[in-house]
């Protein structure tokens, strides 16, 4: 959609996940903290929901490997500015839809490089100024299978496998591919474990050159006899 004189990409929040998992920097992300407050407190979204009304802020912190530290970026959605007349989902599913909210600042303060230029539907309503509904997306739909194994195969241990395959809740319908390249990694590494590490090598070495030198001692010794 174009702002001014600048076009911008608007794509789910899968999207932007899967884009951040590729960097094989996405290191984690904590559970969503409803309501809170300048002391530290907070609440679940059982306990907002139990007290009968919707949540006034959603909390979401996203980890990022930054120079080999895995550091966090924390961001809070207003659940007003992001829906001021709540209907369809954001009406029947706000915590949800907040969380949602959250959790796309948040990747694009944690990834800013690889997600510049892209925002969700509730951005897109910033721009021009209007309140949406945000559609309800099966993301299935948007996965390129092809490119899902590409990533996959991209994938050189478990940790990052398991970080991909979360990234989208519709890769449970892929995970076959996940199950065989996790059957690869740990074959690899069970080899890996069979290989002796370089000073084991190198012991064998010097085990083996002083018995040939033993030998060839004992060689010479018979022969001068």
């Amino acid at each position: 959609m174009k702002y001014g004189t600048t076009f911008h990409t608007i794509v789910g929040i899968d999207g932007l996940q899967q884009k951040a998992a590729r960097t094989g920097r996405l290191a984690g992300v904590d559970a969503e903290q409803y309501d809170l407050k300048s002391d530290g407190s907070y609440l679940t979204a059982a306990e907002v929901k139990a007290q009968g009304r919707r949540p006034v802020s959603c909390t979401v912190t996203i980890y990022a490997i930054i120079g080999g530290v895995r550091c966090p970026f924390t961001a809070t959605a207003l659940f007003d500015e992001y829906y001021p007349n709540p209907t369809n989902k954001a009406a029947s599913m706000p915590f949800n839809m907040i969380a949602k909210c959250a959790r796309a600042k948040a990747l694009k303060m944690a990834f800013s490089d690889e997600l510049s230029g892209l925002h969700i539907e509730e951005e897109a309503a910033a721009f021009e100024d209007r309140t949406i509904a945000a559609v309800q997306v099966n993301p299935s739909k948007g996965v390129d299978v092809e490119q899902l194994q590409e990533d996959i195969d991209m994938c050189g241990n478990k940790n990052s496998l398991l970080l991909l395959y979360k990234s989208n809740p519709e890769y449970r319908h892929h995970a076959a591919l996940f199950t065989a390249r996790r059957e690869e990694i740990e074959a690899l590494e069970a080899e890996e474990m069979k290989m002796p590490d370089a000073k084991e090598i190198e012991r064998m070495t010097n085990t083996i050159e002083r018995v040939l030198d033993a030998d060839l001692i004992g060689e010479k010794e018979g022969e001068d006899e």
